[in-house]
């Protein structure tokens, strides 16, 4: 028992709170309930719940500030549902709900100070200030273009949007992204080299999606990226979309380009067309898609994603129960090859 305390009572902690703590997990849930009650008090203050239709119904003051804790509460109640339907409502789900409110606050704040936001804000500001709730990125993207229409700052101001952002890998949702948040992922490339032990044992996604991912995103890492030039700057017209091509031909994941060398080495017509999908055909040197095969091959995780996709005996033999008891444990030992017969010549 000492030892499984020494091995597991971090982890524990970390999740459910310390024992001997007064509050322990439940701090959280009462900062996250205290900013949410707070909150609905600038959407509809005491002095309009008696005023509206006799009724007591109360009266929404629309302000940016109130707009955006509506959107920030939208996207809390949808993750809430999600992280309960996955039995993973902890305390990191509730210093979640803590930080939307108060950085989804900070920013309706700044989108206060751009021009038509003024006495209670016009409806287009409203409206950005409800969808910056719900993807924060938003405000920061109207905010930068903002600085770089004035002549002071155009040159001044770096690109605060991801360059390599996860929603560009297929079958990942808001959610998805605000749950890898929590782990530190925050990009493709953190999700290519996180640890994915503890993705599993932690996101509690299920483990083909969260492969699945995994699997997009050391692929992306390895083809060229159709945001970023030469120079590392924004500019999607620069260099083709070749992370897009592969996909057209089906070729998704890091082991699917893997698999599909694997078919087609023997045949040298289909492997010289596989390995020229991305070549012009004017370039010198190995085709690149051969190199990227072989870096690829050295990655962390592809050896791990490659045994989870390979069909062993016992994935394609169906099995009953009695295989797998001691009376029947040596139904599953490969037979012995088969020796052939010796011919003895008669005298």
């Amino acid at each position: 028992m000492d030892d499984a305390n020494v091995l597991y009572g971090p982890r524990v902690d970390e999740l459910y709170g310390q024992q001997d703590s007064p509050l322990g997990a439940h701090l959280p849930l009462l900062i996250s309930t205290l900013l949410i009650t707070l909150g609905w008090l600038t959407v509809a203050p005491p002095s309009g719940l008696a005023g509206a239709s006799g009724e007591g119904s109360p009266i929404p003051t629309m302000t940016v500030t109130s707009t955006s804790f509506l959107g920030a509460y939208f996207f809390i109640l949808q993750m809430l549902f999600r992280r309960y339907v996955r039995s993973d409502l902890g305390p990191k789900a509730y210093t979640h709900v803590t930080l939307r409110v108060l950085c989804t606050t900070v920013l309706a704040w700044m989108l206060g100070l751009l021009p038509g936001s003024a006495a209670g804000g016009s409806t287009g500001v409203l409206v950005l200030a409800f969808f910056t709730g719900i993807v924060p990125d938003t405000a920061f993207v109207v905010l930068q273009d903002f600085l770089r229409s004035t002549l002071i700052f155009k040159d001044r101001i770096h690109a605060l949007t991801e360059r390599c952002p996860l929603s560009d890998l297929e079958g990942i949702t808001l959610y998805d992204r605000a749950r890898f948040l929590e782990e530190g992922v925050e990009n493709v490339e953190n999700l290519a080299h996180h640890s994915l032990i503890d993705l599993m044992l932690w996101t509690r996604m299920p483990t083909p999606r969260l492969l699945d991912l995994v699997d997009q995103s050391i692929l992306y890492l390895h083809v060229v990226n159709p945001r970023l030039d030469s120079s590392g700057r924004e500019n999607e017209k620069s260099l083709p979309d070749d992370l897009g091509l592969l996909r057209r031909y089906g070729l998704r994941t890091a082991t699917d380009l893997l698999c599909a060398y694997k078919l087609y080495k023997d045949d040298p017509k289909q492997r010289d067309a596989l390995l020229g999908l991305l070549d012009a055909g004017d370039e010198k040197g190995p085709p690149r898609l051969k190199v990227i095969h072989d870096v690829m091959e050295d990655d962390d995780w592809v050896c791990w994603l490659t045994h989870w996709h390979q069909r062993t005996q016992l994935a394609l033999k169906v099995h009953s129960l009695e295989d797998f008891s001691l009376r029947g444990h040596r139904t599953l030992a490969p037979e012995p090859d088969k020796v052939a017969p010796t011919l003895v010549k008669a005298a």
